[in-house]
């Protein structure tokens, strides 16, 4: 019986991103998904405009993926 880990890394290796990446644009490419990166934000501020809660994200392949900060 194989046995595997699971880990929480703050980030990825390059090696790891580019294979993830290839694999992911092959599999979207394949089933005729456009694969378009983009960028935005959202911003949470108060009534002085006051940033106080970001979400960052990006439409990835045919998903959005959140990264949450704050």
């Amino acid at each position: 019986m194989k046995h595997y880990h699971i880990e929480l890394v703050d980030t990825l290796s390059n090696a790891i991103e580019e294979k993830m990446r290839k694999d992911l644009v092959d599999y979207e490419n394949s089933h005729g998904i456009d694969v378009n990166y983009k960028r935005f934000s959202v911003v949470l501020t108060d009534q002085s405009r006051n940033a106080f809660g970001v979400l960052n994200a990006f439409t990835a392949f045919a998903e959005f993926i959140l990264m949450i900060y704050g």
